[in-house]
């Protein structure tokens, strides 16, 4: 199988889970958006960290460079969209 009949997954997003080693390094980051009472390890942002559609941008870059065919205008606009949304961090 070549590169491009491979699929690339979409980024993926870390789910910090308490009491794991990754949660006790950002904790000093964390904001949760429920009352810790009622919230799960997905109510949790990582202040700082780029934006969600940053991460959409380089998800539609990477699965456009790596297209059997790929899109030049579409990856033109996505490298666009990562450069728009550079700054952009969440909380």
């Amino acid at each position: 199988m070549g590169i491009g009949e491979l699929r690339p997954p979409a980024i993926p997003w870390a789910v910090v889970i308490r009491g794991t080693p990754y949660f006790q390094k950002v904790a000093d980051r964390l904001v949760s958006l429920t009352p810790w009472a009622a919230s799960t390890d997905r109510d949790y942002k990582i202040r700082g960290r780029h934006s969600r559609r940053f991460y959409q941008f380089a998800d539609q870059l990477l699965r456009n460079s790596a297209a059997e065919t790929p899109d030049t205008n579409a990856i033109l606009a996505a490298r666009a969209g990562l450069h728009e949304t550079y700054a952009e961090t969440e909380v």
